[in-house]
């Protein structure tokens, strides 16, 4: 008997929760991928482990993506984890920073919307949290500083203290002019 072509089918579930009625939410996927083999020298073993190493990775890539939409953090990805941060000084002003990131002065974990998870989550994730909410798009400005560079944020900080203190210092403006 000669194989000419393989297929395989990858799938996986993915148990979120469940919920107080017993509901239980679940992100399912799989997908099914054929080679055909084209000449006698190749052989159905090594087609076999490259398909699944084609499926498996699409398929757990897949279910992160699932997971983000529900605002739950990916699962399988290796990719770089941020948490979303935001200003004690200006409530509109959000940054986004490696996760695990050690506390800064005037700044604290954002509160979370919705039920978006906003921590330990990719960047592309927050950003799509941040854009699925029109409120949190037209008030806020968003800092990328995953690249762990701080200083923006330090920054910005200080000119705001140095505002509050021109203003605690300045007479106050007579209503009569």
């Amino acid at each position: 008997m000669k194989i000419t072509t393989i297929t395989v089918r990858y799938g996986r579930t993915y148990h979120l929760s469940n919920d107080d009625l017993g509901n239980e939410d679940t992100v399912n996927v799989e997908v099914e991928v054929t080679a055909d083999l084209e000449d006698k020298h190749d052989h159905a073993h090594n087609a076999i482990h490259s398909l699944f190493a084609t499926a498996q990775p699409w398929v757990e890539e897949k279910i992160d993506e699932a997971l983000e939409e529900r605002g739950v953090p990916a699962h399988f990805s290796a990719d770089p984890r941020y948490d979303l941060w935001q200003s004690q000084r200006k409530e509109n002003v959000l940054a986004i920073v490696p996760k695990g990131t050690a506390h800064l002065e005037g700044w604290r974990r954002a509160a979370p919307w919705g039920h978006a998870i906003i921590i330990g989550q990719r960047k592309h994730a927050l950003r799509r949290i941040i854009a699925a909410d029109p409120d949190l798009q037209e008030r806020n400005l968003v800092i990328d500083c995953a690249d762990g560079n701080l200083s923006p944020l330090t920054t910005l900080n200080r000119l705001w203290m140095e505002e509050e203190a021109t203003a605690l210092n300045s007479p106050p403006q007579s209503s009569e002019e």
